[in-house]
């Protein structure tokens, strides 16, 4: 029998809006847990189902955050990396495994956004899932265990700075690119002391993660006065 699972971490078995264990998801989850195994075991077996279930096409980030993890499901095809966030999160929730996830933004587009460099906004989607009494760290979209991460700190792996957890996207208030462009900007224009700790992680090499283009909000400091604000947060 498995660690019993503490009342505060039980709520995270409760599904969002966006994460709603319907019928087809739950059947998806039977299929993947037909054998009964650990959850260690079923957060691996998910990473398969998404890597051999679904297709992979850029194209839909166009939708990214718009779609609820049934409708993803439903169309086989996942695009960028909180689509694979998405899908987890509510399979493993499905599963009895509690789970909630995490978005982030680069420390390395905030540095270079501050150098003045046109380099193109990213942030990625994490999850956490608890099993053996404890958090861990899952990086969906790539298919691997984030290790030797202390999930007390806001710095992620790669140099990610946390800008959001919840239940699915929609808990944390992002809906569609617009959403997401407008928090990424909003972690730039206040970063947090300390964030530069994050430029030292290697970061990710851009695929499966999320590339906003286009202009920053108009609520966005000037690039002189951002510059000046960042300097005075350090």
């Amino acid at each position: 029998m498995g660690l019993a699972i503490p009342p505060e971490v039980e709520l995270w078995l409760e599904p969002g809006e966006q994460s709603k264990i319907t019928p087809r998801i739950a059947d998806l989850a039977r299929e993947i847990d037909s054998a009964n195994t650990s959850p260690m075991i079923n957060v691996l077996q998910v990473f398969h189902t998404l890597s051999t279930l679904f297709k992979y096409d850029i194209e839909k980030s166009s939708t990214a955050l718009e779609l609820t993890a049934d409708e993803l499901v439903a169309g086989g095809v996942l695009g960028e990396c909180t689509d694979y966030a998405l899908v987890a999160v509510t399979l493993y929730r499905a599963m009895g495994i509690p789970a909630r996830v995490l978005y982030a933004v680069s420390a390395h587009w905030i540095d270079a956004l501050e150098r003045g460099s046109s380099y193109i906004p990213n942030s990625h989607a994490f999850i956490e899932v608890w099993y053996e009494g404890d958090w861990h760290l899952v990086n969906p979209s790539w298919l691997r265990m984030e290790s030797d991460t202390d999930l007390n700190d806001d710095i992620l792996p790669n140099g990610y700075l946390l800008a959001g957890r919840g239940h699915d996207f929609w808990d944390i208030g992002l809906h569609n690119n617009e959403d997401m462009k407008q928090r990424m900007y909003e972690v730039a224009a206040n970063p947090g002391k300390g964030w530069r700790k994050a430029i030292s992680h290697k970061p990710f090499p851009g695929n499966l993660c999320c590339l906003i283009d286009g202009e920053p909000p108009a609520s966005f400091p000037n690039p002189v006065e951002y510059k000046k604000t960042i300097s005075d947060k350090n």
